[in-house]
Parts: C-alpha cells; structure tokens; sequence
C-alpha cells in the first residue's frame, strides 16, 4: 500500500480527521449524536479521573411497556473505584417529574427533593407572578411572595384558633376589637368634630390593605349628607404615617349598613361597617399599628359610632407592659388632615373609644 486517503510515504500517519472521527484531546460535533440501544438496558456516558468513573449520564434499563414510560434519566456519582455511589437527579419519562436525592417522586409533586432544601437571600423581593409564587430568603428569613403581590413572612404567621369568629371571617384583614365581644350602649355616640380617632389593630403577618373601616351606628351618606368631610390613614408604633386617604378631605363615603343581604331595619337606621379607602393600598409587615380616622367637616350628629363606653381619664386602654407603651385607643385635638407623624405624647384616653378595621 503506498498511500491512504491521499498520503504517501514510507511511514503513513492519519489524523483523526483523516477518518472523520473526534481526537481524543476533544473537539466540536456539528450535529446531533446518539447512544443507541434497545430499551431494558442502560445507555450512559461519563466523565472519568485516569480512566475511572467519576460521573455518569445514564438513561436506565426500566423496560418500556408502550405506553410513553420506562427509559428514565438519572446522573449518578461514583466511587473512587467506579462503582455506583448514588443518584443526584432523576427524572421519570412518563410524569415529567424530577427528583434530587431519590429515584422515587413523592406522590405527583413535580419536583422532590430527599433532604433539607437551602435558599440563599436575595438582595431584593421578586416582583409578583400572576398564577404563581415565589418561595424565597432574605436577611435570613424566608417569605412567601403569593401571585397577588401579599408577601407573608413565615416566622411570623401563627396558627389561629379554628372554628371561630376571624376579622377575615366577616370580610376584613384585622380589627381593633371583635365588636360582638363589646357591650355597646344603646345608643352610638357621636363624633367630635376636628377630632382624630386612633385604635391600635395588632398586625401578625405581611398584610394588604387598601381600606380603614368604623363602625358607624348612624351614618346617611354623603348623598344626603353633602357637607361631611373625612381623614383616614394608618401609623406605625413609633408614630409615622404609612398610608392615607390623601391630602384632599374624603366627600363620597356610602351610607352604613347598605351591604346585600342586610337586614331592612339595619338598612333603614344606616348602622353597620363605613369604609373609607386609602388613597394607595398598603403591605403592613408585623407589628404594632394605630388606624385613624377624623371628620373634618360637617355636624358631630352626622355621624354616631358604636363604641367601647369608658370615658376616664384613665381607661384599660392603657393596660400593657412593653418596653414602650401602646395605646390602643386614643385621640389627638387639633390635627389637620393626616400628618405625616403624630406625637404620641400627644394622646388622649378620655374617651368614647371607637371601634375600627382594616380591609382590602
């Protein structure tokens, strides 16, 4: 033979290109390959040290019964002599589920991991996913992002008491007072004109609000009573503003009580929840916070609120033993509109203490 594919000489060399084939010192293909093979049988490529299986990609030997299963992926580890050590991810070809740690999926999850699962914190929240949630850590703590945009912080969500009467259960987020746990006098007190109003509402996970709500024992409307005009916003306990109704009085505030399925008589004496929305919505992470609420204009018997009847100079209001005292009913004289802070030494407790709530 004196020469082969072009070459001649006394002694022929061939490159792999010569005959079309990938060098062992690495190179590119240009198109798909393939492992082929029946099924029942593994098909696996590896990575090895010194001719030794370190890592292995494998399709496995379950048979495949015809009907789109069987035939499963899996990267397995390997011992230092090359031996199966174990399986860091399979995935099953029938369901589409994946599973770290195990070759068996926990029921139809998606996704199963055997052992712990880590995340690490980033460095801001992910903004929301319509029909989705994130799961996610930061400074240490882990938060749930719901597709709504409501961020709930996990260590501080509690296990409420079941089967029982909830702010949530009636249509709000959180309230000063369960009103039915008040003994009410029979007739509602009526307001004091230029007065602003706080009642402490205790916040126990990240919570969406949009509202603040009194419960009126009389109110019209703003239809038949034109000239009312109202404030309304939320502080936090070291008294700064963090949502308002916003800079101009509100004017169109629906009459008490006018809420489908309400009894006649309750509709025909406007009594019932008043809500008055905030300007912008609002996610109150836990904590201590006062709703405030003021009528700036019109006649103090345009509107009566059902109250907490303790007018003293000293009422339970101020039964705590924090490091710093919260009130959880007072008012401030002299206010226009809703500041952007209120000084707490400011407050008062002599009293008709208002009953209010938070909403959406």
């Amino acid at each position: 033979m004196q020469s082969v594919n072009g070459k001649s000489a006394a002694s022929i060399t061939l490159t792999a290109a010569d005959v079309n084939a990938m060098p062992t010192s690495g190179g590119a293909f240009t198109g798909d390959f393939s492992l082929n093979g029946s099924a029942g049988a593994y098909r696996q490529w590896s990575l090895d040290v010194a001719g030794v299986k370190r890592w292995t990609f494998q399709k496995d030997d379950v048979a495949e019964p015809g009907d789109g299963s069987g035939s499963n992926f899996r990267v397995s580890s390997r011992n230092d002599d090359g031996t199966f050590r174990s399986t860091l991810i399979y995935g099953d070809r029938g369901t589409g589920q994946v599973a770290i740690g195990t070759t068996i999926p926990l029921g139809n999850a998606r996704s199963t991991t055997a052992g712990a699962i880590a995340v690490k914190d980033v460095s801001t929240d992910p903004a929301a996913a319509s029909g989705g949630a994130y799961f996610y850590s930061k400074s240490g703590k882990a938060f749930v992002r719901q597709g709504d945009g409501t961020v709930l912080q996990l260590d501080s969500l509690t296990a409420g008491p079941k089967n029982t009467w909830t702010p949530q259960a009636l249509g709000f987020q959180a309230w000063s007072v369960d009103p039915a746990s008040v003994a009410a006098p029979t007739l509602g007190r009526a307001v004091t004109i230029g007065r602003t109003y706080y009642a402490g509402i205790y916040i126990t996970e990240p919570t969406t609000v949009g509202k603040v709500v009194v419960l009126a024992a009389g109110w019209a409307g703003s239809a038949t009573i034109p000239a009312a005009r109202f404030f309304t916003g939320i502080y936090n306990e070291a008294g700064a503003r963090v949502a308002h109704s916003g800079t101009t009085a509100l004017s169109n505030v629906e009459a008490a009580g006018q809420t489908s399925g309400t009894p006649t008589s309750v509709k025909n004496s406007h009594a019932g929840a008043v809500a008055f929305p905030l300007s912008t919505a609002v996610t109150l992470q836990p904590g201590r916070y006062w709703a405030s609420w003021q009528m700036s204009a019109g006649q103090a018997t345009d509107l009566y609120y059902f109250h907490v009847q303790n007018e003293s100079g000293t009422n339970p209001s101020i039964f705590n033993l924090l490091p710093t005292a919260f009130v959880r009913n007072a008012y401030i004289e002299g206010l226009s509109g809703v500041p952007t802070s209120i000084n707490k030494a400011n407050m008062l407790v002599n009293h008709d203490q208002m009953i209010m709530a938070l909403a959406v």
